[in-house]
């Protein structure tokens, strides 16, 4: 069962479609478990990239998925790094170390790093490897997305969980 509509109420049939596709699901998203997937929507009237990551990644996926998400930041049109990211990681597998190394490559590059980047995590396992990936300030964790969201569009940095 999906979650609740919240956070792209108000937009035409064509941009909540594409909302709903990088929106978290409490139901796993793809058949396979293990298969790595991803899926990516820049929302530039809002300066937000959501980014939806699931299953087992190989260096070769994460390769992929950065070429992808630098797609969907291009798409922005506020200044560098004003951006905000709204990543789900709650159907993600534990990853393997040189994976974990490969995405804590991509969170870090000065480019493409947001003003703030809220995670929606699933098992505190997964947390840490999170954790261990974006150890820098403007980053915060979260188990559902209206906190994340709130987080995110918040002006005071307090409302962190």
């Amino acid at each position: 069962m999906r979650r609740p509509d919240k956070g792209c109420g108000g937009m035409n049939v064509a941009r909540r479609a594409a909302c709903d596709l990088a929106k978290p699901q409490r139901t796993q998203p793809y058949d396979s478990g293990m298969e790595a997937h991803h899926a990516i929507v820049a929302e530039p009237d809002r300066d937000l990239v959501r980014i939806t990551l699931s299953g087992f990644f190989d260096p070769s996926q994460v390769d992929r998925f950065n070429a992808a998400r630098q797609a969907a930041y291009r798409q922005l049109r506020c200044a560098p790094n004003a951006h905000l990211t709204l990543c789900d990681v709650s159907w993600m597998k534990i990853q393997t170390r040189d994976v974990v190394a490969a995405f804590t490559k991509v969170v870090a590059d000065p480019r493409t790093r947001s003003r703030k980047l809220a995670f929606i995590i699933g098992s505190s396992l997964s947390r840490l490897q999170i954790q261990r990936t974006a150890e820098r300030p403007g980053v915060a964790y979260f188990k559902d997305l209206a906190t994340a969201e709130a987080w995110l569009f918040a002006e005071d940095e307090a409302v962190a969980a």
